[in-house]
């Protein structure tokens, strides 16, 4: 038996943005995907143009529930918070979906020349594209793990 530990940051591998850059990568994507007044579009160009475009979405969606004072959020009422933190729970997991239907080659090789039976993978990502190949190629199932 073999333990493989996936340190955060191997999805970045997989075409996933690190957590720090979330922020940009979603300003990135809705910006190509989503028509210039489109209502989640906006609520996000709200957030880049009151925290940059490479803003910390942690830091953010902390500010947008406790509203500290002389935060950027502060700045915004209570509807435009709650509607901009909508617009992000709603377009992060768009934006993973489409990056999901991408490969993965990094943990499809890994998981086609390394992992064998009994072996045990920790990861500390937050995607699920090592789970996602391994259930692919075939070695695991989400019933048995």
């Amino acid at each position: 038996m073999t333990t493989y530990i996936l340190g955060a940051g191997t999805s970045l591998h997989a075409g996933y943005p690190l957590a720090g850059q979330l922020g940009g990568a979603l300003y990135d994507w809705i910006s190509k995907k989503k028509p210039e007044h489109d209502l989640y579009r906006t609520r996000i160009e709200i957030i880049r143009d009151t925290y940059g475009n490479r803003a910390d979405l942690e830091r953010i969606l902390t500010e947008l529930d406790e509203c500290p004072p002389n935060s950027p959020a502060s700045k915004l009422n209570a509807s435009e918070r709650g509607y901009i933190r909508q617009a992000l729970l709603i377009s992060i997991p768009e934006c993973f979906n489409e990056l999901r239907q991408q490969p993965s080659p990094l943990y499809e090789q890994l998981v086609c020349k390394r992992i064998k039976e009994g072996d045990v993978i920790i990861t500390f990502n937050y995607d699920l594209a090592c789970e996602r190949s391994l259930k692919n190629v075939g070695p695991w199932e989400m019933s048995n793990g």
